[in-house]
């Protein structure tokens, strides 16, 4: 009776917290987690396309038109700092006030940061 009491509760308040924000005006977007893959794959290879192209190269960089295009796209699972990060809307630069000081937050960054890094080294391949 406790369990099923708590969870009423728990989701009875995500709900209240929904419709308080939904009348103050604001929205929560949510994306798919092949979505959210699918972009960060396109920007990483906007990365390294731009890294090995000359200084002076004028030519616009052409990118993969479609998601199957593009390498292991679907095939795994979010980084875990993107895992993290869904969990705390918070955590958001875009909606809230940067919180300067979360540790979690901050570990969540420098491990994405990293991730990010070893998908651009040459010869890695995403």
């Amino acid at each position: 009776v406790g369990a099923l009491l708590g969870g009423a509760l728990g989701a009875g308040s995500k709900q209240l917290r929904r419709l308080i924000d939904r009348v103050r005006g604001r929205a929560e977007l949510r994306l798919a987690d092949a979505t959210l893959d699918m972009l960060a794959r396109r920007q990483v290879e906007l990365v390294v396309r731009l890294l090995h192209r000359g200084h002076a190269d004028q030519k616009p960089v052409e990118l993969p038109a479609s998601a199957a295009e593009l390498a292991g796209v679907g095939q795994a699972r979010l980084p875990r700092p993107l895992r993290r990060a869904r969990e705390h809307a918070s955590w958001s630069g875009l909606t809230h006030q940067r919180l300067l000081g979360d540790a979690r937050r901050e570990q969540a960054v420098r491990e994405l940061a990293e991730a990010i890094a070893r998908w651009v080294q040459p010869g890695e391949g995403g």
